[in-house]
């Protein structure tokens, strides 16, 4: 409980900067949902979709749509590829992304530390691969869980978000907190502030607040193992 009232005052502290400050801000909202689905040892299948809103949570600003699969290379590494469609208001153009992602986690009780590396192509046109933007993502991740068995987990974070078609610059970057909760075994909730700087002035200053439900779907298995235990 004390997590989450830190993480209450974290945010409270930078709406109410909104409201002393000239420079150029907003708050958005996202609500996100991701299911995962073990193919084998090796390989795993999710879906991902999350509604946006934006100008202070009043205006509709994208849905997206998210296919990934990923393969553990070796222990604590593991690459994904994915596809991800971006639906945005009648006014504006519906986009695509392409990226793939190398995931490194470690754990070293009772912290875990992630770095992930996204090689990301973003389209803004109706055709996908005529003039996108090309990014690389860094993200660095710390985890803390104070038991194995504990439902309650925090983390914090950076992503720095660099433009390969000009000259590897910083376009944004993001510096997040956040809370994850196991409602069960299979499931969990997720909860993170996100505060985005854009390097260049025309990017404005964002405060983002998240809520995304994961849930991982069983395995047929798994399905047998527990019908199993309940007959005994």
């Amino acid at each position: 409980m004390k997590y989450l009232v830190i993480v209450i005052i974290l945010c409270s502290s930078f709406l109410y900067s909104n409201g002393q400050s000239e420079v150029n801000r907003d708050n958005e909202l996202w609500l996100g949902l991701q299911i995962d689905k073990s193919i084998n040892k090796k390989w795993t299948a999710s879906f991902n979709t999350n509604h946006r809103r934006n100008n202070n949570f009043g205006l509709y600003k994208l849905n997206y749509y998210q296919f990934t699969i990923e393969r553990e290379i070796i222990e604590d590494l593991k690459l994904s590829a994915a596809y991800r469609f971006i639906g945005k208001p009648q006014n504006k153009v519906n986009s695509g992304r392409l990226f793939s992602d190398l995931n490194y986690k470690k754990k070293i009780k009772p912290f875990s530390l992630g770095l992930r590396l996204r090689f990301q192509y973003d389209s803004e046109n109706p055709e996908l691969f005529n003039a996108g933007e090309y990014l690389l993502r860094e993200k660095i991740q710390l985890d803390y869980k104070r038991k194995k068995k504990s439902k309650l987990g925090v983390y914090t974070g950076t992503e720095f978000f660099l433009q390969i078609n000009n000259n590897w610059k910083l376009e944004k970057y993001r510096i997040y907190a956040g809370i994850k909760y196991d409602l069960s075994k299979r499931q969990k909730i997720n909860l993170k502030y996100i505060y985005q700087k854009g390097a260049l002035k025309s990017i404005v200053q964002t405060n983002i607040f998240s809520i995304e439900y994961a849930i991982k779907l069983e395995t047929k298995k798994n399905k047998k193992k527990n019908k199993l235990e309940k007959e005994n």
